[in-house]
């Protein structure tokens, strides 16, 4: 594994690790490896540690992880040997399993854990597609990787962790979106690219992004009156033009003009099987006008108009 790899793992699991409540949360520590039965190896064992214990063990896993092969493990089965280590508790607790990894498989299962286990991954993908048998699927928590492979902000994944800790110590349930659909509607005159209008997703678990880079082009507000043209007309003519022009794009100059309809559609879990949610929002755009003594020239607060801009609604 590289080192950008090792170094992301290790100040993921610092971070995480670093949330944790002195002589109230236990917490243990293990790799996915298919060098070992149940494919993983257990580095810290369930109980209360230390920051510095944490630490430790990921330099223990950072030297490990240089020289060892990761041919022929299954996450899938990891994730279920990994659970049975909450059954050796003497009491009934909720409990969670955190899955940081570089790079999720498309369309990988996770099996069926118990519903006493919560179930979250750490990855810097926005979203994850991963198919959960359970049906509470758990939190999703994303990280920023720079072009050097390593985290750009660790304070950024420091609040994320610090949010979605908040939820699970209240034990709240955040449920999940289901059967989302988004649909586009390009305002009057306007333009969107690509051409499809329709979007649908199976699901979105909590801390998920999904985001559609749309390019939309808005056509020209006004055509530009030129003084060569006016100069053709006849004086008393190109006067009224020029109070016709200047009383029209003073009075719209400041309206916001709808340039993009979004409509998203979805169920959600916690919510009856009947019960669908609507929500619409809108993209409007500001365009201004300045005169001069000669003519009328165009300009803009937001966008160029006949140009194209890119809009992203996560």
């Amino acid at each position: 594994m590289s080192d950008n790899l090792l170094s992301q793992f290790s100040l993921a699991s610092t971070i995480l690790a670093s949330r944790i409540i002195q002589g109230h949360d236990r917490i243990g520590l293990a790799y996915v490896s298919g060098e070992v039965a149940g494919h993983f190896q257990l580095l810290l064992s369930l109980g209360f540690r230390s920051l510095d214990e944490i630490r430790a063990a990921l330099n223990v896993f950072t030297r490990r992880a240089q020289f060892s092969s990761r041919t022929g493990a299954n996450v899938g089965v990891a994730i279920q040997e990994v659970s049975k280590v909450f059954n050796s508790l003497s009491r009934i607790a909720t409990c969670h399993l955190f899955l940081i990894t570089s790079m999720l498989p498309t369309n990988y299962s996770v099996p069926w854990i118990d519903h006493a286990i919560g179930f979250h991954t750490i990855t810097p993908q926005s979203s994850s597609p991963l198919i959960h048998m359970n049906d509470h699927p758990g939190w999703h928590i994303y990280y920023d990787v720079g072009a050097q492979g390593t985290i750009i902000s660790g304070s950024h994944l420091s609040r994320r962790v610090a949010g979605v800790l908040r939820h699970i110590r209240a034990g709240l349930r955040p449920g999940c979106m289901d059967q989302v659909k988004i649909v586009l509607t390009p305002g009057p005159g306007c333009q969107i690219e690509p051409a499809t209008k329709d979007y649908q997703i199976a699901s979105l678990r909590p801390g998920e992004i999904w985001s559609l880079p749309v390019s939309v082009i808005v056509p020209v507000a006004f055509e530009t009156t030129y003084k060569g043209e006016l100069q053709e007309l006849p004086r008393a003519a190109m006067e009224t033009m020029i109070g016709i022009n200047k009383f029209l794009m003073g009075w719209v100059s400041h309206l916001p003009e709808d340039i993009l309809t979004v409509q998203v559609e979805y169920r959600h879990s916690l919510l009856p099987t009947n019960c669908t949610v609507n929500l619409q929002s809108h993209v409007t755009s500001i365009r201004s006008w300045q005169t001069d003594e000669e003519y009328l020239r165009p300009s803009t607060m937001s966008v160029q108009p006949g140009e194209s801009f890119i809009f992203t609604r996560a």
